[in-house]
């Protein structure tokens, strides 16, 4: 695929009072792949990169499968 055929996705969203996403529009631009090649690049591994991370901790009811977990975005 040739650069314009890329696209990048912006979007203006909103929140009702009950915490909910609205999405008003959606923007679509073409990516400049200039940008991304004059960026500096770091390459680290992946044990690196994920060094930090702390599995969640489910409790055995959620991992057998008898409860749910209902993942929210925090406004």
């Amino acid at each position: 695929m040739k650069g314009a055929d890329f696209v990048s996705r912006s979007s203006a969203v909103g929140y009702t009072d009950s915490g909910g996403a609205v999405m008003d529009e959606i923007i679509y631009r073409p990516l400049d792949l200039n940008k991304l090649q004059n960026k500096k690049h770091t390459n680290i591994s992946s044990e690196e990169a994920l060094g930090d991370v702390v599995p969640i901790q489910w409790d055995d009811d959620v991992v057998s499968g008898k409860k749910k977990v209902l993942l929210v975005e925090k406004s």
